[in-house]
């Protein structure tokens, strides 16, 4: 858990999973990069769940 946020990975299918473990008000900003493949999303999380598919 980061702060006030559950972050889960599938390898398979290649898929970050953010997912709120409490409440929260302001808007973060993250950089996800997926290695080795040198892919790269910027990420608003809200507080809300999300996936983002790589």
């Amino acid at each position: 858990m980061i702060g006030q946020m559950m972050i889960k990975w599938d390898d398979a299918a290649k898929k970050l999973s953010l997912e709120p473990a409490s409440k929260q008000t302001a808007t973060r900003t993250f950089q996800a990069e997926l290695i080795p493949d040198g892919v790269s999303k910027e990420i608003q999380y809200t507080g809300q769940p999300l996936e983002l598919q790589f």
